[in-house]
């Protein structure tokens, strides 16, 4: 079976998600993309509406998922990072019963007994166990 999977990660990791979307769209899965802005010429006030609706926009994504992959890259001297709106994505993700992924292990962070809490399936690029799991998943509806 072919699914629909949302790309979720620090927006710092957006040139290496391109390359999961190029594997899984190999695999034949429909992949939603985090929405991309030019930041350049917004004062604040514009950057946190146009935040506003990119987090919406990126959960509208969520929504019409099978699954979300978080791509945790080390970042900020924390190793596997996962940030505020990418835990935003995975609490969104929770909520809906979707099946949440992570590329790397569970960071130690403030949020990291949340983040246990979510059951998240560390999978790195087992994209076959992936598959399984979203058909399990499927099966259970």
């Amino acid at each position: 079976m072919k699914y629909k999977i949302t790309l979720c990660s620090s927006s710092a990791f957006f040139d290496r998600l391109a390359q999961i979307q190029d594997i899984l769209i190999a695999r034949s899965h429909t992949i939603y993309f985090p929405h991309v802005w030019d930041w350049a010429n917004k004062t604040e006030d514009e950057i946190a509406k146009v935040q506003h609706d990119l987090i919406k926009r990126h959960f509208s994504n969520i929504e019409n998922s099978d699954a979300i992959y978080i791509a945790n890259f080390d970042k900020k001297g924390i190793k596997n990072y996962i940030g505020g709106n990418t835990f935003l994505e995975m609490g969104k993700a929770f909520d809906l019963d979707i099946p949440i992924f992570l590329m790397s292990e569970i960071p130690e962070m403030q949020y990291s007994e949340e983040i246990r809490a979510m059951k998240p399936f560390v999978i790195g690029s087992d994209w076959g166990k992936m598959e399984q799991i979203i058909e399990q998943s499927n099966n259970k509806s």
